[in-house]
């Protein structure tokens, strides 16, 4: 969503470094784009469309308004008529011999995914991924319940090994090359980052906080987290807790959806503070911007973890996504397409 700025320098190189396959089918989802995509592909990518080598995508029904890496990756492999599968997101370069590569591998491996080599550490080159669409479809696909960014691609990794089928890491010199981009641009087509008011944090102890998501609509979101031996703190509960907030100058109240209510007054240092059992707790908001849009990005990766936590856990691999209307496209300007089901 809202990356054609990407687009312009990736995709004109990557349907190139795939001239020597003319029935590859490269699919280019807009997702409800409002930057200019729509003109640009109409403008620049018509030769690629009238050859058949680029099918373009646009939703007509159920248009998403806020970016889900899970959902937009499943409408895409729902959509793609090949038996082989190349997740490769807007910034993400393939070189010349890439395909040939996943052809040959896959030629004498069916039970096969190849990924994005995660021990390296490069965030910007993960979600790279080639299956064989019927071990995609097995597992369900992307599990949609992992929100805002992170751990979708490790999630679905860890089900296609539950369910059999080998993992390896992609050749990186015929896939190495990507665009670099903050963590602002990850997160600003997401509901949070449009919609969070305020962020406060309690500490609990050494090790322990509680944080706290005030929404512009005054909807609530709090979870008691601790630090882990990872870079990522974990939720001890499986979901954040949810109610609503009002506030004052002089007190705020958190009210949640089993009926348990909290209540801060502002005390003589001008903080909002409660008092249980003699022990005074007190919030601290996160004021300098920085810190509040890590706190967005953090947010999601927290809950995305607690979720693959469980997924380890429970041990089951298939996973039911919620379905919707029926969804039409308009392909190529053109024709209207329905989604078709898996």
């Amino acid at each position: 969503m809202n990356r054609l700025h990407d687009l312009r320098e990736t995709l004109s190189y990557n349907l190139k470094s795939a001239d020597e396959f003319s029935s590859c089918e490269f699919v280019l989802l807009d997702y409800n784009s409002r930057d200019g995509l729509h003109s640009w592909v109409r403008e620049n990518m018509r030769e690629y469309i009238q050859s058949g080598r680029l099918n373009y995508y646009q939703f007509q029904t159920n248009k998403p308004d806020y970016f889900s890496h899970a959902h937009s990756k499943n409408i895409a492999f729902k959509l793609a008529e090949g038996n082989i599968l190349t997740s490769v997101n807007a910034d993400h370069f393939i070189e010349p011999g890439f395909l040939e590569y996943v052809k040959e591998k896959f030629s004498t491996q069916a039970d096969l995914a190849l990924i994005s080599n995660i021990n390296t550490g490069v965030q910007d080159n993960f979600g790279r991924l080639c299956i064989k669409k019927d071990n995609f479809f097995k597992i369900g696909g992307f599990d949609e319940s992992f929100s805002g960014y992170g751990y979708e691609d490790t999630d679905l990794s860890l089900r296609l090994k539950m369910a059999g089928v080998n993992i390896e890491f992609l050749q990186e010199e015929l896939c190495h090359r990507y665009l670099c981009h903050k963590d602002q641009e990850r997160m600003e087509n997401t509901y949070d980052f449009q919609h969070l008011h305020k962020i406060f944090i309690q500490k609990i102890g050494p090790n322990r906080s509680e944080l706290f998501f005030l929404y512009k609509s005054n909807e609530l979101e709090s979870g008691v987290i601790h630090r882990s031996e990872h870079d990522i703190p974990i939720l001890e509960q499986p979901e954040f807790s949810r109610g609503m907030w009002r506030g004052s100058e002089s007190e705020m109240i958190f009210q949640y959806n089993d009926g348990s209510e909290r209540q801060f007054a502002v005390d003589k240092d001008g903080m909002y503070s409660s008092e249980i059992n003699g022990l005074i707790s007190r919030l601290v908001e996160v004021k300098d911007e920085k810190n509040f849009q890590d706190l967005i990005l953090k947010k999601s990766l927290i809950l995305n973890y607690r979720r693959l936590i469980d997924r380890k856990q429970a041990g089951k691999y298939v996973v039911k996504n919620q379905q919707s209307n029926p969804t039409v496209f308009l392909k190529n300007f053109t024709s209207t397409v329905l989604l078709p089901n898996q």
